[in-house]
């Protein structure tokens, strides 16, 4: 499977043995981090959604339901203690943040409250006694900026995220105003492997991700918009 999760016995360490696995609907991108509490398994996935799944039979892990909401484009860890599963996130308002789900009903989650204005990169998250411990910093693949330009005398930012996760690069980025946007991919050697998007696009957000039949290795994704051009570094793994 290209991406989901793999139940191991380790009952005998010597001799790990695969039992059970679940794999998400097509829509639901690479996952980011698992937690469980009792027999449910908290399961986040990149794109902005949380599978809670029954797994008290290991050998078919069954969906209870998910969470998702409409300002969290990108879930980087999920840590699940007592009454809630806490989700460290970015926004679609471009913070990094962790939000609190009541998972009280793991049929029916619900958001209790976040908070917001933590460092860019945050990779991890650990809650014990009730304090939430965030780990920040560069997380994996994952790389964030802002693009800022001069229109008329306004001071306008053209922000994203770029992530590249196994053979599949994600794009989200929000525009103040429409314009053109290309993105490249190079290889480290500076040669173009595919121009991956050459669009007029409309002001707004917008997500896009390719799935690439390439040689895994370092490659360099490159994103132009509104005359201002940025590079970030990928590694992609078939």
């Amino acid at each position: 499977m290209d991406s989901g999760v793999i139940i191991i016995d380790v009952s005998d360490p010597s001799s790990p043995v695969k039992i059970g696995e679940y794999k998400p609907p097509s829509y639901l991108s690479h996952v980011s981090g698992i937690s469980l509490l009792d027999s449910c398994l908290y399961v986040a996935y990149g794109a902005d959604s949380l599978a809670i799944l029954d797994v008290s039979d290991p050998s078919s892990p069954a969906v209870i339901s998910y969470y998702t909401d409409n300002n969290t484009f990108l879930i980087n860890d999920v840590f699940a203690y007592q009454n809630y599963a806490y989700l460290l996130v970015f926004t679609w308002s471009f913070n990094e943040a962790v939000k609190v789900i009541d998972i009280s009903d793991p049929s029916s989650p619900l958001l209790a409250g976040y908070y917001e204005g933590l460092p860019y990169g945050g990779a991890n998250v650990f809650v014990y006694d009730y304090r939430a411990y965030v780990a920040c910093g560069e997380a994996g693949f994952q790389t964030y900026g802002e693009y800022l330009e001069v229109v008329g005398r306004k001071r306008k930012a053209e922000r994203f995220c770029i992530f590249g996760v196994g053979s599949v690069i994600s794009l989200s980025f929000s525009l103040s105003h429409a314009t053109r946007v290309v993105v490249e991919l190079y290889d480290v050697a500076g040669r173009k492997a595919e121009t991956l998007l050459d669009k007029y696009m409309e002001a707004g957000r917008h997500r896009m991700e390719w799935n690439l039949s390439i040689p895994s290795g370092i490659y360099f994704v490159k994103l132009s918009l509104g005359g201002v051009t940025s590079t970030k570094k990928v590694i992609m793994i078939k």
